[in-house]
């Protein structure tokens, strides 16, 4: 995985969204949560200001998966690995992008941070893009996953 591929991915995008070749673009890999060769490249097209499309496109051939225009009002990765790591807790740990149909993201347009912590502070959180934390990941689907626990704590 190079950059290389990666700008070659955000002119996919630009292109498919049809927008001008000079539109800013940022590009991060995006994972399955337990695989370690990336399925897409998610690229946000836009300035500093606001990201006015965004685009999930396939590593190796370079279509487009899922895309949409945005308003340009903000940016659509609001907070990077350094924030991930932070907010899940884990400012030494690592983080990336991954991505499976589950209860807390059905779109590819929505991956999430997996924040993995250090032998000193181990375990394993996601951080969606809005910035909640979550435990794990659930199944998708009519569903999917166990149901909440409402029963007070206590």
């Amino acid at each position: 995985m190079t950059d290389a591929e990666l700008v070659a991915l955000a002119v996919a995008a630009r292109n498919g969204l049809v927008l001008p070749a000079d539109t800013p673009a940022r590009a991060w890999w995006v994972f399955p949560p337990a695989g370690e060769e990336a399925n897409y490249a998610l690229v946000e097209l836009g300035g500093p200001n606001g990201a006015v499309g965004v685009a999930a496109v396939e590593r190796r051939t370079g279509s487009l998966l899922s895309s949409t225009r945005l308003p340009g009002q903000e940016r659509h990765v609001v907070f990077d690995e350094a924030g991930a790591l932070e907010l899940a807790g884990h400012p030494a740990g690592r983080a990336r992008l991954v991505w499976a149909p589950s209860r807390q993201t059905a779109s590819p347009l929505y991956p999430l941070w997996e924040v993995r912590g250090t032998s000193t502070s181990p375990g394993t959180v996601y951080v969606d893009l809005a910035g909640r934390t979550w435990p794990r990941l659930d199944p998708g689907g009519p569903g999917g996953g166990p149901p909440p626990d409402l029963s007070p704590s206590g």
